[in-house]
């Protein structure tokens, strides 16, 4: 289920940055919703919300992190953002045998959000410190800083899926 929201305000200068959103709790919208551009690139999640409006913690964010995959070959991975560049994100984990190449599209693989969702592309890559896998530099496809417009995206499956993990986590 997808609601649109403009953006209230946002901050892209910090280390933690957010995103506000005109849409609540009454329009549907909860935490752990992605977000994403009307074109399908990825902006972050819902991390709270009122009654009229939502925060949304953008890739932006040293906190933020999300699963990922390489189109072309379909490896997994882990994004995250160093908070040292508006435009970039790093990629970690990925496996030796992955194969990266520049210009090589990355695309969320998560929970929250459907297949398809693009994060950017690869920009550059090197083998890690301990030469067990490779780590890159991710251009990213949205560009917070000018986005104003959003969908939110609601996984109507989410709660099964959490309470499932949370049953495994406990035992």
């Amino acid at each position: 289920r997808y609601h649109s929201a403009r953006v209230v305000s946002k901050t892209t200068g910090r280390q933690r940055n957010h995103i506000i959103l005109d849409r609540g709790e009454v329009n549907g919208v909860g935490e752990n919703m992605g977000v994403i551009t009307p074109d399908g690139k990825l902006v972050g999640y819902v991390v709270a919300s009122s009654e009229q409006y939502s925060v949304v913690m953008p890739v932006l964010n040293t906190d933020f992190g999300i699963g990922g995959v390489l189109v072309d070959n379909d490896y997994s991975c882990s994004v995250r953002w160093r908070g040292d560049s508006p435009h970039h994100m790093e990629l970690l984990d990925l496996s030796t045998y992955a194969e990266p190449r520049e210009g090589m599209a990355v695309e969320v693989r998560s929970e929250r959000l459907p297949e398809g969702i693009l994060i950017g592309h690869i920009e550059s890559y090197e083998y890690n410190a301990t030469q067990t896998a490779y780590t890159a530099k991710l251009k990213l496809a949205a560009d917070i800083s000018v986005v104003d417009n959003v969908l939110i995206v609601e996984n109507t499956h989410y709660g099964e899926i959490e309470a499932l993990m949370d049953e495994v986590t406990s035992n």
